[in-house]
């Protein structure tokens, strides 16, 4: 085997490998978004898979991966989108929380 025959063929694993794992985080970032709810998602956990994948699109600028780039990036918008959904959905509990604090409290005085 020639070595652009190699390649070719190790850019096309690593295309259907992007592809599919993109596409499956694609499905579940539309489904939070339509139904809304991330209550059963970690912030920590997605803060921390935001970051894996910057770190995975800068290295995927440093080796010139085309497959790499392209994935990420989409992964980052999708993770993107989720990962402000569940930060926005903190701040509404806290402040329901604070309301309703507040709120008990009067009923007291």
């Amino acid at each position: 085997m020639d070595l652009l025959t190699k390649l070719l063929s190790v850019d096309s694993f690593g295309t259907v490998a992007a592809v599919i794992t993109t596409f499956a985080f694609g499905l579940q970032a539309l489904h939070t978004v339509q139904t809304r709810d991330v209550s059963g998602i970690s912030l920590g956990m997605y803060l921390a898979f935001f970051i894996g994948v910057a770190l995975w699109l800068l290295y995927g600028f440093m080796l010139n991966a085309t497959p790499l780039i392209v994935s990420q990036t989409i992964t980052l918008a999708f993770s993107g989108v989720v990962l402000v959904m569940k930060i926005r959905a903190g701040r509404t509990v806290k402040t329901l929380r604070c309301t309703r604090s507040t709120a008990n409290t009067q009923d007291f005085e």
